[in-house]
């Protein structure tokens, strides 16, 4: 669980380990990840009826525990190797005795070795000296270089996924005794060995102080403001900046404004620019990738203006353009007005409202919406890694628009099913995939099946994913399939988390689109990728997501 507010001591530990991840992997300081589970040891009573055609295998709700199994997980990601030891217990003395392994054993050649942990009170130096003679616990010691994760930062552990692997390819079964454990997750390390399996981490420090950047303490805000936005480049300069004590003395001024001073300062906060800012911005967009907006080719020679913008004449297909052609804005009139536009994108308001705020006809407010919202509509995360949740969502499906409908009388603005349940017969159901680092994709599904819902993951979940979904069998067809590791949450059977596996972030940003869609009163469903993409810019970009870098975002 990540805090819900600014916390230094969190972001200190975060971009510690995340700095850490980044290192090029270096054989005289490898970097291993540590973390515990356990087990809880289960044998039968009655032996299990054995698997047959079309019946799984099946056994008896009675069973005799055995206590519990510790597990200590060693993780080298960049490596590609793992030790699991099974102990009894998790004390002091038996960390103190993975460490020395660790040192002398797996690792007896490294000149440090980087280990990264989570806070857990034995986790330290001190376990060294409660196991052994001073001067050995200082030689094993001096073997680390220690890193911890923050309270609450437990997704930052590689070792904790590969727990989460080990945990749904070897532990989800019932295992009578710990000699028997043992047995199963040497077998599972040596293959896990064998193979080579490494792990990539690809969030950076960088990604963090975007993403989360509610947990940075409010001189984070300061030092964001100082970033100024010229197209995709992002600089600071000694003349342009406001040094952060000015701009803090600044704020705790604004508590002295009048009404009439505070509407004056939004005005100008909030105010967009005129044509020439939006020229200015096309050009230096288009200065920063020039190509024909026909054929692509960059060989060209300017070719005169037209209505404010330079044109270019290509030498490939002879044929003239400006910074606009090929992008979705290309043939727009009043282009004073676009900035404004975007702004109205930015709030999230309806079309009536973005048309008054613009002063522009109804049917031209239409028009822009689907235009500048045609290169978010296909902008998606190419990838989703780590651990991945998926779950579909139903919106009744909406001809609205259109003089002639098929299959159904037309009713009244929202209107409900006639059939109980959910399906696609009267639904538009929409898949939405997300991992924990925020990436997020979707799809519209035009049917529930495993090949249609397989089609839509396959291209984008990691192959050393762990994919968490409520009981659908489509993902466990597809998981069996690619071999990413699975876990199925059944909520009628009362599992909404197991340790950290949960789809609570999925089914959040499935209740803010919605929550978010009521303000449109109704959305046809031919659009609904338009504004599927347009939520994704929102929660992708944030407070980042300005007139300038929404209509930026538009031309594509």
């Amino acid at each position: 669980m990540i805090p819900p507010k600014a916390n230094a001591a969190f972001v200190a530990a975060m971009e510690d380990v995340l700095d850490v991840y980044t290192r090029p992997h270096d054989p005289e300081r490898p970097l291993v990840c540590l973390d515990e589970t356990s087990k809880q040891l289960v044998a039968e009573t009655r032996q299990p009826l054995a698997l047959r055609r079309g019946q799984p295998a099946r056994y008896d709700y009675e069973y005799k525990r055995g206590g519990t199994a510790n597990l200590f997980m060693l993780f080298a990601p960049l490596e590609g190797f793992r030790h699991v030891a099974v102990t009894e217990r998790r004390t002091a003395i038996d960390y103190a005795h993975i460490l020395r392994d660790l040192a002398d054993i797996h690792f007896p050649r490294a000149e440090k070795i980087v280990l990264v942990q989570d806070n857990l009170n034995t986790h330290t130096p001190a376990s060294l000296y409660e196991a052994f003679a001073p001067a050995e616990a200082r030689r094993i010691a001096e073997r680390f270089e220690w890193h911890y994760t923050p309270k609450h930062g437990s997704w930052l552990n590689l070792a904790e996924s590969e727990l989460a692997v080990l945990s749904g390819q070897c532990l989800a079964r019932r295992i009578p005794d710990a000699a028997k454990l043992r047995a199963e997750v040497d077998a599972w390390c040596s293959n896990r060995n064998t193979h080579n399996a490494k792990a990539s981490w690809h969030f950076t420090t960088t990604d963090a102080r975007v993403k989360l950047k509610s947990l940075y303490p409010s001189l984070w805000l300061c030092s964001a403001l100082m970033l100024c936005d010229v197209g995709d480049r992002r600089f600071v300069t000694s003349e342009d900046v406001m040094k952060a004590q000015d701009f803090q003395a600044l704020v705790e001024q604004l508590g002295d404004l009048s009404q009439v001073q505070r509407e004056a300062l939004v005005e100008a906060l909030t105010a967009t620019g005129s044509g020439e800012e939006v020229v200015a911005l096309i050009e230096t967009r288009f200065a920063a990738a020039p190509a024909c907006g026909h054929c692509g080719a960059t060989d060209f020679k300017p070719w005169g203006s037209a209505s404010g913008l330079k044109r270019y004449m290509c030498r490939a297909c002879e044929r003239t353009f400006n910074a606009l052609t090929g992008t979705p804005l290309a043939g727009l009139r009043l282009r004073e007005k676009w900035l404004d536009y975007a702004r109205a994108l930015v709030d999230g308001v309806s079309l009536r409202k973005a048309a008054a705020r613009t002063n522009i006809h109804l049917e031209t407010s239409f028009r822009w919406r689907h235009r500048f919202l045609a290169v978010a509509k296909d902008k998606k995360a190419a990838a989703v890694t780590g651990i991945v949740e998926a779950d579909e969502t139903f919106i009744l499906k909406s001809a609205k628009g259109s003089r002639n409908l098929v299959g159904r009388a037309p009713r009244k603005r929202g209107g409900k099913a006639k059939k109980p349940g959910l399906s696609t017969d009267e639904h538009d159901a929409i898949l939405i995939v997300r991992d924990r680092h925020g990436e997020t994709t979707d799809a519209m599904l035009a049917d529930l099946s495993a090949e249609t819902i397989g089609a839509h993951l396959k291209p984008v979940v990691a192959k050393d994913a762990v994919l968490v979904t409520d009981g659908n069998r489509a993902y466990e067809a597809f998981a069996a399939e690619t071999g990413i590791t699975q876990m199925a949450l059944v909520a009628s059977q009362g599992e909404r988390t197991v340790g950290c596996y949960h789809i609570q972030n999925v089914n959040a940003y499935q209740s803010r689109f919605k929550n978010w869609m009521v303000r449109f009163k109704g959305v046809a469903s031919k659009y609904l990728p338009s504004y599927l993409g347009w939520r994704r810019m929102i929660e992708r970009d944030g407070e980042r997501l300005t007139p300038r870098h929404c209509l930026a975002s538009a031309i594509g």
